[in-house]
């Protein structure tokens, strides 16, 4: 399954200091032809006796399929199946499917394609088995945010944060350690608002010229750099792996330029 635009741009905007209430009650719509990322486009099913269904996710756990084969990946899936009222004539061939907020009208929040499309016959009953709808957050995220993502689609608030970059030795979330040393300290980082790429995903890109403080002594190895979610303290929200790793030494001063950083959900 995809975000909608709604879904992503709720995500990213937490990077720009705005929470994200979690959404306490899903519905699947079953949709005849493409809703696309827009979350507004497609023909939703519609005969006598049709409504949205509520659907519960699990929580967020590592990712098995063998398609997916991304490290650090998270998924979660419907925990039910999800049974409709039986069509009384043909209404058509479901080939899509879309989450909302709301059981009329709303917001769409994911939408996909079913691996196999439901016909629906006269008399029918559509039904979706547990399990089988599942969400992937992978990419560049941490695992933590990974699981606020996943998890405001459980009814958990995504709090908001005031993002700064942070220089590490290696991975920061496998053994690697923030530099220190004689005036090192976090840069403030801003974002402007989502917008929607080529390829349909949401992003957002840093917004002010990134300068780190003029190291008075040796750093370390500047390996990874690491978004976190506040001044000092704080949370590991994005992680990148510098492809140019060097020391910081006395005098250098670490920078990045406006847009370098782009934050993605799709």
């Amino acid at each position: 399954m995809y975000a909608t635009h709604f879904f992503e741009s709720r995500v990213l905007n937490t990077l720009r200091g705005t929470s994200a209430p979690g959404f306490g009650n899903l519905f699947v719509g079953l949709f005849l032809s493409n809703p696309t990322n827009t979350g507004a486009a497609g023909t939703e099913l519609s005969y006598s006796g049709y409504a949205r269904q509520p659907i519960t996710f699990s929580e967020p756990s590592a990712t098995t399929l063998p398609s997916i084969q991304v490290q650090g990946g998270l998924s979660i899936h419907n925990t039910e199946t999800i049974t409709w009222e039986s069509a009384p004539s043909a209404a058509g061939t479901v080939r899509f499917i879309g989450i909302f907020d709301s059981a009329v009208g709303g917001n769409m929040l994911l939408y996909g394609e079913l691996a196999v499309p439901l016909a629906i016959g006269s008399d029918q009953q559509p039904s979706i088995l547990g399990q089988d709808i599942i969400y992937f957050a992978i990419g560049d995220s941490s695992l933590l945010f990974k699981t606020q993502i996943l998890n405001l689609l459980r009814g958990e608030t995504m709090p908001g944060s005031t993002p700064h970059l942070a220089l590490f030795s290696g991975d920061p979330e496998n053994a690697g350690v923030e530099l220190s040393g004689p005036s090192y300290a976090r840069a403030t980082a801003t974002f402007g608002a989502p917008a929607v790429q080529v390829g349909g995903q949401s992003q957002i890109a840093n917004t002010n010229f990134i300068q780190f403080p003029i190291p008075l002594a040796a750093w370390g190895n500047w390996a990874w750099d690491g978004v976190m979610s506040a001044a000092t303290g704080g949370v590991l929200l994005f992680k990148f792996q510098n492809p140019n790793p060097e020391i910081v030494h006395r005098n250098y001063v670490p920078q990045v330029h406006i847009g370098e950083y782009r934050l993605e959900v799709n």
